[in-house]
C-alpha cells in the first residue's frame, strides 16, 4: 500500500494457486482465443482493489489524460500502455521499490518497455501492470463461471444493452458498469458489488491494460507472462460501453501499446 497526499492506493493480497484460465466451449459469448488451460501461479501478489482513478493518476504524474475528466474518483482512461507503466514506476519510486519498466520521455509522450534487469515480471518487486494470468486469477476469485457471482450469459442476451439477467437469476448490473446501465461515461470506482476476493470493477467500467504482449493460449503454464515481444498488449475486463459478452471474465482484446480511448484504464499489481 502506497500513500499519496494521505490517500492510500488500496490493494489485496492474492495467495499462490492454480486455476483454469479461459472459457469452456459452451460458454455463451466466448471467442476463439479463450481456450481453457491450467495455470499455476507460484508467488503471491498484491493487486489493486480499484482501478486507478483520475485523482490518483494526476496526484502522482502531475497531468490529467482522461477524456471524461472532472471525476477524480472515476477511473483514469484515455491512457496508453506506456503511461500506465510510467505510473507504476512513479508509485514504485514513492515506495522505494525497484522500477519494473524502463521509460523515456514524459507525460503522454512517454515510451516504456519491460526492465530487462529482471528475468520475468514476477522477479521485479516494484509496482507493475498485472500479468494476464494474475488478472484473470484475481477476477475469477475462485469461480469457474463467466462472472464472479457464479452466473453465465443466457443465449440471446450477449449483445443486449438493457438489463441482463444471468442464468443464476442475478442481475448483471449489480456487479458491473456496462452498456445496460452506463451513464455514457465511466462511473466512480467501487459503485458495484465486489467479487468474492474484494476487488471492484473487474467486470466493466473500463478495460484494463495487462503487462503481457498478446498471444493465443498454449497448454498448461506456470507463472506465464506472454511472449517476449509483439505488436499488441492485452486488455481485459470490458467497459461501460460494451455488452454482456464483453464483460465476461475470459474476454480478451488487444491493442498497440500507444492506443488510448475513453474506455481503457488499468489497475496496479506487484
Amino acid at each position: 500500500m502506497v500513500f499519496h497526499n494521505s490517500r492510500p492506493l488500496k490493494a489485496v493480497i492474492i495467495c499462490p494457486g492454480t486455476f483454469t484460465m479461459g472459457s469452456p466451449e459452451d460458454e455463451v459469448g466466448r471467442d476463439s482465443d479463450e481456450d481453457q488451460h491450467g495455470v499455476e501461479l507460484t508467488r503471491g501478489f498484491y493487486i489493486g482493489v480499484y482501478e486507478v482513478t483520475q485523482g490518483e493518476f494526476e496526484g502522482f504524474m502531475g497531468y490529467q489524460p482522461a477524456c471524461n475528466e472532472g471525476c477524480y474518483d472515476c477511473p483514469v482512461e484515455c491512457i496508453d500502455w506506456h503511461e500506465a507503466a510510467a505510473f507504476a514506476n512513479a508509485v514504485a519510486d514513492a515506495a522505494g521499490l525497484a522500477r519494473c519498466y524502463i521509460c523515456t520521455g514524459s507525460g503522454d509522450s512517454v515510451e516504456c518497455e519491460t526492465n530487462s534487469a529482471f528475468a520475468t515480471p514476477y522477479d521485479c518487486e516494484g509496482y507493475r501492470l498485472p500479468t494476464e494470468a494474475e488478472w484473470e486469477y484475481a477476477a475469477r476469485a475462485g469461480t469457474g463461471s463467466a462472472f464472479s457471482n457464479g452466473g453465465n450469459v443466457v443465449s440471446g442476451t450477449e449483445y443486449d444493452c438493457s438489463a441482463v439477467t444471468l442464468d443464476n437469476g442475478e442481475q448483471l448490473g449489480d456487479i458491473t458498469v456496462y452498456c445496460g446501465n452506463d451513464p455514457g461515461e465511466p462511473a466512480q470506482v467501487g459503485t458495484k458489488a465486489p467479487n468474492p476476493w474484494g476487488m471492484y470493477d473487474m467486470h466493466g467500467n473500463v478495460w484494463e491494460w495487462c503487462h503481457d504482449w498478446y498471444d493465443y493460449y498454449g497448454g498448461d503454464e506456470v507463472d506465464p507472462w506472454g511472449p517476449s515481444d509483439g505488436s499488441n498488449r492485452v486488455r481485459r475486463g470490458g467497459s461501460w460501453n460494451y455488452s454482456a459478452r464483453y464483460v465476461r471474465v475470459a474476454i480478451r482484446l488487444r491493442n498497440a501499446p500507444g492506443y488510448h480511448y475513453g474506455d481503457l484504464g488499468f489497475r496496479l499489481s506487484r
